[in-house]
Formats: C-alpha cells, sequence, structure tokens
C-alpha cells in the first residue's frame, strides 16, 4: 500500500506544523531554549519535532546562523560509504573514539559553510604541531574547508582516511578547536538528526557507541563555545545503554518524548480533524466498533488499532493513511464496510509496521539480525499463545539440536546460538504476562517505545504464558503460504498490550491447547463451541454433568486419547471445577543439591494437583525478600521442612530469611494452627525431634516424607485437604440411653 498524499509519516516532509500534538513535554522542547537533545524511538516524531523548534527559533531570531541553509533545514547522515574492518569496529566501538570524530567533523562541517579568514587558516598551517604534518594534512583541509560541505560528505571523508591518519588528525583536533573557537564570532544554531540509520548494518557496540559519541560532542562543543547551539535526535536505546558521567548534566538539556494511551487517541484525533475534516476516528471510518470472530463479539475501533501498532505515533498515520484510501469507497452494507476497513489494518500492520520494524531495530538482534534469519524463525511458529516448555521447543528447533535449552544463560554459552525470542521481544513482538504494580492485576505487557532494553532475557518456568504480537499474524501467515504449514490465532483470547490477564483466560488458554490434541474433528467443532459458550457467559456456567451428557450425543469412534483429553477439558471449563489449595514451602537451604530436592518436591506437589510455590519461583516477581515471605504465608497452607539446619537458623536471631520468616510463621500458628504442615525429607528413626524443631514449636506433630511415600503421601493430602484417613459415620440422632441395672431388696 501507498503511503497517501494526505497522511504523512516521513517527518522531513511535513510543512504544516499546526497538525503537531503537544502534550507537556513536546510543549516544554518547543519553547525551553536549554533543551537540545530528542530522545524517543523510530516513529515517535523526532524529526518533525526539530524541524518545528527550527521554525519557532527562526521567527524570533536576529542576525543568527541557522544550519543547515537549504530544505529540509535539518542535516541527515543517511549512509556512511565506507565497510568499515575489524579494527575500525573496535575503534568505533568506543565512545571517546567517537566523541573525538563527532567534535572534529561537526566543527569542520561548520567551518565549511562560513567564512574563515585567509589569517586563521595560515597560522593553523604555520603552527608548529600542524607543520609535523602538513605533508598529511594539507589537502585535506583545503578540501574540507574551502568549499561547502554537508555533514554527510564530511563524516565519510573522515572515515575513509587510514587508521593512523585519522588518529593523527585526532591528535592535532585541539588545533582545529581553536580554529573553530576564533572563526565563530556570532550566533549560530545547528540541527541534525536521524544518524542510526546509517549504521544498520555496524555492530550494536557501533551503534550504541557512534550516537552516545554524538550526543558528547555536541555537549563539549556547546561547553567550548557559547555561540553555537546544537540540537539533535538519538534513539531512546542508545540513549538507555549510554552511562557517561555527563549524563546527569545533560538532563536539564534532554527531552525525553513519550505519550501516554489518552495522549496518543488525542494525538490521532487532532491528525484526523487536520487531515480529514472529522472529528474523530469513529467518525473518520463511519463506523464505531470491528466484529471480531476470535473473541466472538464486537471490539471498539481504537483498541482494534491500538493492539496491531507498536504504540507509535507514525504506526496510526500509516494505519489512517491507508484506510483514507478506501473510506470514501460504497459499499454493500456496514458489515462489508467494516470487513474490509479492518483487513487494512491487518495487512498494514504486517507489509508496512512489521517489515519496516525489522530494519530499524537490526544491528540490536543477535541472532535474527537478518530477514532471512528473522523469517526463517517465526515461521515455525502456529500459535500466538506458548509455553515456556513450548519456547524452549521452537529455539531447540530452530539452533539445532546441540541447543542448551538453558535459555537464562544461553548467549553465554554459544553466543551464535542466541535465544531468538530475545530477539523478538526486542522487536516488541513477544509479550509477558505482569502485575501492574499500583493495582496487583495481571496485565499482558509488550515491549513499550518508551522501554529500557539494555536488559534482556527470556527465561521462566513452564506455567508462564509469552504471547506473540498480533502484528504477526497476516506476515507469518504468508509466510506459511509460501512454504507450508498454519498459524491460527487461539479462540476467545484478545492479544494486545497491557489489556488483563485472569484466571479465565489462563483456563482458556489451556483448553485451546487442550483441543490442538485433539484427532477427531467432531469432537473439536463440539469443544470450540462449548469454549465459547463459557468465555461468553458471565453468570451460571455449565456443569460436569451436563457437559459430558451433551458430549455423548456426538461421541462415535473416539479414541481412548481423545477421550481423556475431553474430560480434561470438561472439568475446566465446568461450574463445579474445585479451587486448587495454595501451598507454600517454607525450608532452609543447606545446598544446591538440597534445594533442587525441595524443587523436586514443590512440583510433585503440583503434580498431585496442589497450587504449590516457593521461594525460587517467588522471587523474581517479588525481589524483596520480606514482601516475596508475606506473599508466601497468604497461601492456604504452608509446609515447612524441617531440618537441623532449619532449626539452627531459626533459633538464631542473627541469621537472616529463615529467622524472620519462622518469626511470623510462629506468630501465625497461634491463630491458624491447622494452616502449618511440619515435615522431614529423613526417614523415621528413634532420634529425639527435638533436633530439627525450632524451641518455639514445642512439641509439634512431625510427618515424615520417606515413610509416608510407601504410602503416595496419603497422610500428607489428608493435612492438605484437612480430610480424616479412617472417615468417621454420622453421628446419630438417637443416643442410646444406660440400662439402669435393678437392685433387688436387701
Amino acid at each position: 500500500m501507498s503511503e497517501n498524499s494526505k497522511w504523512i509519516s516521513e517527518g522531513s516532509r511535513i510543512e504544516n506544523y499546526n497538525i503537531i500534538y503537544k502534550n507537556k513535554i513536546i510543549e516544554t522542547f518547543l519553547t525551553d531554549s536549554q533543551k537540545h537533545f530528542i530522545i524517543a524511538g523510530k516513529g515517535i516524531g523526532k524529526t518533525v519535532l526539530l524541524r518545528y523548534k527550527r521554525y519557532l527559533m527562526e521567527k524570533k531570531a536576529i542576525g543568527v546562523i541557522f544550519l543547515p541553509s537549504s530544505q529540509p533545514y535539518i542535516d541527515f547522515v543517511d549512509t556512511l560509504t565506507k565497510t568499515l574492518s575489524s579494527f575500525e569496529i573496535k575503534q568505533f566501538s568506543k565512545i571517546e573514539f567517537c566523541e573525538n570524530f563527532w567534535r572534529l567533523a561537526i566543527q569542520i562541517y561548520i567551518l565549511s559553510q562560513i567564512s574563515i579568514s585567509e589569517t586563521s587558516l595560515t597560522q593553523l598551517k604555520k603552527d608548529s604541531y600542524f607543520k609535523k604534518t602538513s605533508s598529511i594534512f594539507d589537502d585535506d583541509f583545503d578540501f574540507l574547508l574551502n568549499n561547502k560541505r554537508e555533514i554527510e560528505s564530511v563524516c565519510n571523508y573522515l572515515i575513509s582516511m587510514s587508521d593512523n591518519k585519522l588518529q593523527d588528525l585526532f591528535d592535532i583536533s585541539f588545533l582545529i578547536s581553536d580554529l573553530f573557537r576564533n572563526s565563530i564570532q556570532g550566533p549560530i544554531v545547528y540541527f541534525f538528526d536521524r544518524f542510526d540509520q546509517a549504521l544498520k548494518h555496524s555492530s550494536a557496540e557501533v551503534w550504541y557507541s557512534m550516537q552516545q559519541g554524538l550526543l558528547e560532542a555536541a555537549w563539549n562543543i556547546m561547553k567550548g563555545n557559547s555561540h553555537v547551539k546544537i540540537y539533535l535526535s538519538l534513539r531512546q536505546e542508545a540513549y538507555d545503554a549510554y552511562t557517561s558521567i555527563n549524563k546527569e548534566a545533560m538532563t536539564c538539556n534532554i527531552s525525553l518524548i513519550s505519550y501516554t494511551n489518552k495522549e496518543l487517541t488525542e494525538l490521532i484525533s487532532k491528525l484526523i480533524n487536520s487531515y480529514e475534516g472529522k472529528a474523530s476516528l469513529n467518525d473518520f471510518l463511519g463506523i464505531d466498533n470491528f466484529k471480531n470472530d476470535i473473541i466472538h463479539t464486537n471490539e471498539p475501533i481504537y483498541q482494534f488499532m491500538n493492539r496491531y501498532s507498536f504504540g507509535r505515533p507514525r504506526d496510526f498515520v500509516v494505519f489512517c493513511g491507508n484506510l483514507s484510501d478506501r473510506v470514501g469507497y460504497k459499499f454493500d452494507n456496514d458489515e462489508e464496510r467494516a470487513k474490509q476497513l479492518k483487513d487494512i489494518i491487518i495487512t498494514s500492520s504486517s507489509s508496512n509496521i512489521m517489515s519496516g520494524l525489522h530494519d530499524e531495530v537490526k544491528m540490536l538482534l543477535n541472532c535474527l539480525d537478518t530477514k532471512e534469519k528473522f523469517d526463517n524463525f517465526v515461521k515455525l511458529l502456529s500459535r500466538n499463545v506458548l509455553t515456556y516448555k513450548e519456547l524452549q521447543k521452537y529455539c531447540a528447533e530452530y539452533n539445532g539440536s546441540d541447543c542448551s535449552k538453558k535459555c537464562s544463560t544461553c548467549k553465554n554459552i554459544s553466543p551464535d546460538k542466541s535465544h531468538p525470542f530475545c530477539d523478538l521481544y526486542i522487536m516488541g513482538l513477544l509479550g509477558r504476562i505482569q502485575q501492574k504494580a499500583e493495582t496487583n492485576e495481571l496485565r499482558q505487557v509488550f515491549k513499550s517505545p518508551y522501554e529500557n532494553i539494555t536488559r534482556v532475557g527470556v527465561y521462566g518456568d513452564s506455567e508462564e504464558y509469552y504471547l506473540i504480537h498480533p502484528a504477526l499474524r497476516h506476515y507469518i501467515k504468508s509466510l506459511k503460504n509460501k512454504y507450508g504449514g498454519t498459524y491460527e490465532l487461539y479462540n476467545c483470547l484478545l492479544i494486545g498490550d497491557d489489556l488483563p490477564w485472569t484466571e479465565k483466560d489462563v483456563i482458556i488458554t489451556k483448553v485451546n491447547k487442550n483441543i490442538d490434541k485433539i484427532n477427531n474433528q467432531n469432537v473439536k467443532k463440539f469443544l470450540n463451541e462449548q469454549l465459547v459458550y463459557f468465555a461468553k457467559k458471565e453468570g451460571t456456567i455449565k456443569s460436569y454433568l451436563q457437559l459430558t451428557t451433551e458430549y455423548k450425543n456426538i461421541e462415535t469412534n473416539i479414541t481412548q486419547h481423545d477421550r481423556k483429553i475431553v474430560g480434561e477439558v470438561l472439568r475446566l471449563i465446568s461450574s463445579d471445577k474445585e479451587k486448587k489449595i495454595s501451598i507454600f514451602i517454607s525450608y532452609a537451604c543447606k545446598n544446591e543439591e538440597y534445594k533442587e530436592r525441595v524443587i523436586s518436591f514443590t512440583n510433585k506437589l503440583r503434580k498431585m494437583g496442589f497450587n504449590a510455590t516457593m521461594d525460587e519461583f517467588l522471587k523474581r516477581d517479588h525481589p524483596n525478600i520480606d514482601d516475596m515471605m508475606t506473599e508466601g504465608l497468604k497461601c492456604d497452607k504452608v509446609i515447612v521442612i524441617l531440618s537441623d539446619n532449619y532449626k539452627e537458623k531459626a533459633d538464631n536471631l542473627k541469621s537472616s530469611g529463615v529467622w524472620k520468616e519462622f518469626m511470623m510463621i510462629a506468630k501465625d500458628l497461634k491463630i491458624n494452627e491447622k494452616k502449618y504442615i511440619f515435615v522431614s525429607f529423613d526417614l523415621y528413626s528413634n532420634e529425639p525431634p527435638e533436633k530439627i524443631t525450632p524451641t518455639l514449636l514445642g512439641n509439634r506433630l512431625i510427618l515424615y516424607l520417606g515413610k509416608d511415600k510407601k504410602n503416595k503421601f496419603n497422610e500428607l493430602i489428608s493435612y492438605i485437604t484437612d480430610v480424616n484417613i479412617y472417615p468417621l459415620i454420622e453421628v446419630s440422632n438417637n443416643t442410646e440411653e444406660v440400662i439402669k441395672k435393678k437392685i433387688e431388696d436387701f
């Protein structure tokens, strides 16, 4: 689809500044003369904001030289003509080297734009330091300074120098700085943007350092010459990774551009009003909702569009530009209109936005850095919600049979076999389920355009779910059409950034994954129908008996495999399924082997149908130890694994977490006595229990798991469920009376 002439997504082409939406951050950047550096990701609007700032400054400035002096009134370096050697890559990976490079390049560029006196240039060449290298640099300076040069030309000229020659030039750069300082007699304002894409074929280290060095150079040039003001943009990814001591000092000069969801809707409405003369998105399209066949209900247009975007203004400009070409058509009915407009958003997300996204971030990717690698990986995916084990399976399939399956250390073990899902996360294409700090509710979270990605890792446990961004839907399907296979969205699940993730969504996901395993198509159809009923029903849902009765009507020629899965699905979506008892495991860690034994015990409980957890699984979401312990003790039951090590730490107030946790347990034990179950991994022996029992516990009952294991942990289950092993019959309503014995008279 071509860009609509009214809707312009390229900031350097925008001339009408009345369309610009101003939140508080943008208003400050435009009006505050101290705000020199604009920080944002791709598609946020850096270029147009820089141009607008220049426009506003030129309206008020008198006697100021603005550079560049011609359209588009902002400088770019789009291409580096030389491929860097391995030595040059090493050099340009250092921020200090890049700062020297940019300071020299910007000073030479500005000097080439103004009139330098012959006297100043002659004095430079007479300097003893310069004379030592006059044979090397005479021609270079004449070429660079005697004619007006574009910044791109200057950069490429410097990069084309030999390694030694460039270093020699750095050594006499102080002479250039003196010439620069002495030649600038009046105010000069320079606008520079979009250097990041010139480095898209370089390494991540060079990409980061060259942008960070540019920031340092601009900062230092302005510090050394009050007449010069430099305004430039920087990709947020590069700024996040920037660790210079100057970073804090620059804060008042930096604008970090971002939009809230409310501001983004206002921005879109402003653009629609400017370009289309309509008051809102709904007025522009002539409809309020799209029919969503996945969740079997209507979905607001903005929500649908937002789900297929990456939260950037440019994404919505692309959508609206493509929609503008079609909204004027005559459709048979509203349903056909909605369907075609909806399809435009889906295909735009894939063909316009998705395709460009890889090009924008490929220098930051570890293993999907080429389009071929990216396509080869995503074409493996078949569903839009994955478990952690499924992530590992796809990684192993992509990386080869020697995949370690240790995702947290994958990159360190084998850099050429990195975790491709980390790259998907960097691109904003992989979502996770996270708890909102302010509300404690679970939400779907994809990488925000404003998020720091310098620390990325994808690892978890088998209970976690990972989400594939809706923008990949059409893209993967087109690959499947070419290479074979299918890609389907899970039924009744709405995927998108910041959407809720409820217990019902977990059940729906489990049901979908079970339906995937069914072979009989009639059974699949029946279960999908029941799933839709379950998902849409707000009140009473069907009982297990009702579901099984309906199922028997279609049960013909069904394998034992399918029959077993059907039972699991019907239990999940029936009204009489039981709530899983939650259990927290408290223990004292002796060593790694002991911890793994506790993990194994926790997993055993989960296999037995109990929602068991321990510190190892809680610490990621609750890094504060006190918060983690508090969260754990909220569980229905707490199993305390006693040992000599546990006793020693529980009795010693100088010990760390165990003592604190035990004090909390001892206090709550007085109120909730049946909540706590004390166990030991050791076999029952004649050793006194005092050796493993903390003093404050007194003479508590201890369950020896080694002994109970022989009875399939029957006694442990009894304590967890509060069900007696030996059932007692109901007490009769008729109480037996004492048979009185008659005493004969004496």
